[in-house]
């Protein structure tokens, strides 16, 4: 009789049990994939899936892959994602990837789950494709072209005509008229303002002025010595 009773309880137990356990893993957080192209640009993106979305974060890593190793081993690279009631996809990218992957001989890298803080988060152990490592995509400088100068033209001077001076006509004295006199006139010398030898008539150096003054002092003499006589012969009876 025990042995019945027993496994009744356990039959009922299990019955309440199971819908709880149902209801505790279809409310739970839980990664359900995530996806990648591949490196492009230096760059890895990825696309991260969840369901039931609780607040929280979830980190994940890359990884790669050398030849003749079982294990793919931490680069050191994270990926963050802020997780937020009722969104269910979440895209990033790693940036950067050949610098950090450089001179480590990977030969395929993928991403995988690293961390989160999210409560009874499932689906931990889900893991991207395998891709090819990134290679540097440092572009090529354009060459600059020197720049040609612009040659300059050497500036050709405009030629100064030389000045032709305008002859000056030498200054020729005007004549002065000599005013035509009579035959056997005696010509009045003409009295010049200024001094010296200038008053002297052109006759070879003679000045007139003394003549004209002594034909005046024998006139004169001449009318006294008349009057002179004329008295006389009137004084004699």
């Amino acid at each position: 009789m025990k042995i019945p009773r027993l496994i009744g309880a356990l039959a009922v137990a299990a019955m309440f049990a199971l819908p709880a356990a149902l209801v505790h893993a279809t409310t739970d957080t839980t990664i359900v994939s995530i996806d990648t192209q591949g490196c492009a640009n230096d760059k890895v993106c990825v696309t991260l899936t969840v369901d039931n979305p609780v607040a929280g974060t979830i980190t994940l890593k890359l990884t790669g892959h050398t030849p003749g190793s079982s294990v793919f081993v931490d680069t050191g690279a994270r990926l963050s994602f802020t997780i937020v009631p009722g969104t269910t996809t979440y895209t990033d990218c790693f940036g950067d990837v050949s610098s950090v992957t450089a001179g480590l001989g990977f030969n395929t890298l993928r991403v995988e789950f690293e961390s989160s803080d999210i409560p009874n988060l499932q689906g931990t152990t889900t893991k991207s494709v395998s891709f090819e490592p990134c290679t540097s995509t440092t572009p090529t400088p354009t060459p600059t072209p020197s720049g040609t100068p612009t040659p300059t033209p050497s500036g050709t001077p405009t030629p100064t005509p030389s000045g032709t001076p305008t002859p000056t006509p030498s200054g020729s004295a005007t004549p002065t008229a000599t005013a035509s006199h009579p035959p056997g006139s005696t010509p009045t010398p003409t009295v010049s303002s200024g001094g010296g030898g200038g008053g002297l008539a052109q006759t070879g150096g003679l000045d007139y002025r003394f003549v004209l003054a002594g034909l005046v002092f024998l006139v004169a003499g001449l009318s006294v010595l008349g009057v002179s006589a004329a008295r006389s012969r009137s004084a004699q009876p």
